[in-house]
């Protein structure tokens, strides 16, 4: 974990910027910068390839969040990004993770919970609250057109990155996204293992990822992660809960 990273807390309020810099501060991270938009000239001070990650409050203008966001990653390639919002909702998060978001968390989470997400983004991983999971999931086993949309037929967006995909790989990107496992997306796909995990391999090495957390993730910002009807049905029903739990995503609460 690199407590040396830049941090800079963005928000209109003074309060509340301030507030969770002297938490960040007394945890040891200390070059944290306060701001009300990204055109403080503290911020010309920084290198643009140097660790920096930018916490942001998304929950006075989400349009506003998506241009703040969007200009920061063109001044910060590398950096990460955690959104701050009064009342998450999952439209707001796939908004703001489809703008480059890494984290989601609610401004009512403890200090200690904000710290932990600060060190899971600064190790570069994604972060999921639990309930939006949920909201998620629940959204997913909808009967939508998933494989049309996936697959990068007309009229499907992201349609360039999805014609990538063989059928067989779109629906294993739809099991993944729905926290499958291989052993239960074999048995619901009546193939081997095996060739669940060989599709897996070409999935990540198509999308430069690493592995299927990012691919589920990648699924939620693109919009394609809804169940067809017959897979739905089956996913409702499924015997084996604890499995489809085994998804490694970090997830809150």
């Amino acid at each position: 974990m690199r407590r040396n990273s830049e941090i800079i807390v963005l928000s209109p309020s003074t309060l509340r910027r301030e507030g969770i810099a002297r938490i960040l501060r007394s945890c040891h991270f200390r070059d944290v910068i306060c701001a009300s938009d990204l055109k403080c000239e503290r911020l010309s001070e920084l290198i643009e390839d140097a660790p920096v990650l930018l916490v942001i409050s998304a929950d006075d203008d989400l349009s506003a969040a998506e241009r703040q966001l969007a200009e920061f990653q063109q001044r910060f390639a590398s950096g990460r990004i955690i959104a701050l919002a009064e009342q998450p909702a999952l439209s707001d998060m796939i908004r703001l993770y489809r703008a480059g978001a890494n984290a989601y968390i609610s401004n009512f989470s403890n200090n200690a919970s904000l710290i932990k997400v600060i060190e899971l983004v600064l190790l570069g991983e994604t972060f999921v609250p639990a309930e939006l999971l949920s909201d998620y999931l629940r959204q997913a086993r909808q009967p939508e057109p998933f494989i049309r949309q996936i697959s990068g037929q007309p009229g499907s967006p992201h349609t360039s990155e999805r014609r990538l995909f063989s059928g067989q790989e779109s629906r294993i990107l739809q099991h993944i996204a729905c926290g499958d496992s291989n052993k239960i997306i074999a048995r619901r796909m009546n193939i081997a293992e095996a060739t669940v995990k060989a599709h897996m391999k070409a999935i990540l090495r198509k999308l430069g990822l690493r592995n299927r957390t990012e691919a589920a993730i990648w699924a939620i910002k693109t919009g394609g992660f809804s169940l067809g009807d017959q897979e739905a049905e089956a996913s409702a029903s499924s015997p084996l809960p604890a499995q489809r739990a085994s998804m490694p995503l970090h997830l809150a609460g």
